[in-house]
């Protein structure tokens, strides 16, 4: 105790040496430069000062640094969270943007925009799953386009996504015609043409002139698609191997093995 009372007299009288002698300056050459020496001289006290004040605080017991650690960890996932929603909301609002043409063309449609979270391997580019379901209006048979155009329809809905069987599956079949002609056909396509990314229009009338370079859409045919959804463009015209029947080789608009996004028709209002 002693040795304590001795070093607080030490300090004490350290501190009235400096400022004496900085009264004593100040009288002697003006405020203004005593000012900045006092400053100057006493900086290490003052900091010895703050650390000691600061050093007599009380510690944090370990509930409380705990509560504290929750609620930080509590901000920091409700930051993230918020994080999150803006990025679905700004991908959404460039989807929009990407996708006004086709909803001021066609303002009887009901869109919902989606993206691709998942494609089937085995498949290949035959079917994929869009992250959009029955909450969100979506139903089977749903027609599902790009800006380029169809790529295909909802084959099975749930809760919050949807599968899409794509025009390269052979299990689709769409009625179509051919914009320079007016001859119809059937969509549909292979194991060989799904490989190179190809559809067949079928079910040609034997006098069709239908040749390379055609443009084919939707007719409208059947009540689930509607008309004059843009198809693809005929790449090449065939005969089958037993040179029974003509059919066209139809190339997609949309590149459908690489689609990421796309666009689904849950209703068209009639006008």
């Amino acid at each position: 105790m002693n040795v304590l009372r001795f070093k607080g007299a030490r300090m004490f009288a350290g501190i009235l040496f400096v400022l004496i002698g900085a009264w004593i300056i100040s009288a002697a050459v003006g405020s203004s430069f005593a000012t900045s020496v006092i400053n100057t001289v006493t900086y290490p006290i003052r900091q010895l000062t703050n650390g000691a004040a600061q050093s007599m605080q009380p510690e944090k017991s370990a509930p409380e640094l705990a509560q504290e650690n929750a609620l930080l960890q509590e901000q920091i996932n409700s930051l993230q969270e918020q994080l999150v929603n803006y990025y679905d909301i700004q991908k959404e609002n460039e989807q929009f943007k990407k996708y006004y043409n086709i909803r001021s063309e066609n303002a009887e449609y009901q869109l919902i925009t989606a993206s691709v979270i998942a494609k089937d391997e085995l498949s290949g580019s035959k079917m994929f799953t869009l992250n959009k379901g029955i909450t969100s209006g979506i139903k089977v048979n749903n027609p599902v386009l790009t800006e380029k155009g169809l790529v295909g329809w909802v084959s099975e809905a749930d809760i919050t996504s949807c599968t899409v069987t794509t025009i390269l599956s052979e299990t689709t079949t769409i009625s179509v015609i051919n914009k320079r002609t007016s001859d119809t056909g059937i969509l549909t396509s292979s194991d060989k043409c799904a490989q190179s990314g190809q559809a067949v229009m079928t079910m040609l009338n034997e006098n069709s002139d239908i040749a390379k370079g055609d443009i084919i859409v939707t007719s409208g045919i059947g009540g689930v698609f509607p008309a004059n959804l843009r198809v693809g463009v005929v790449s090449d015209v065939k005969f089958d191997e037993f040179d029974t029947y003509k059919y066209a080789v139809v190339t997609p608009y949309e590149d459908i093995a690489n689609t990421n996004e796309a666009v689904i028709i849950t209703d068209i209002i009639s006008q």
